[in-house]
């Protein structure tokens, strides 16, 4: 079966992690995620792994993904209140 490809099996949330990312502060897999949006525009997608900062957060915004997971990022002070401020109504829904 081509799980992948049966948008119909999927939940309608979805969270992409690349785990070679996960704390490495590499930046998101944004190629992999806009290919994720462009497959799956009706589903709710999440990104996780390499978060950086802010810049990072806004070019997940501009890509449409619902939301990001940021606890490193986030203990090493390099998302701040500001960024999830500036953010907080223009995740989509």
């Amino acid at each position: 079966m081509e799980l992948d490809r049966r948008l119909d099996l999927w939940l309608m949330g979805l969270i992409l992690m690349t785990l070679a990312r996960v704390g490495s502060g590499q930046g998101p897999d944004l190629d992999r995620l806009g290919a994720l949006r462009r497959l799956a525009p009706a589903h709710r997608v999440y990104a996780a792994g390499g978060m950086r900062d802010g810049t990072d957060l806004r070019q997940l915004n501009a890509l449409r993904v619902s939301g990001a997971l940021v606890s490193t990022a986030l203990h090493q002070g390099r998302i701040g209140p500001g960024d999830l401020a500036e953010l907080e109504d223009a995740w989509p829904t």
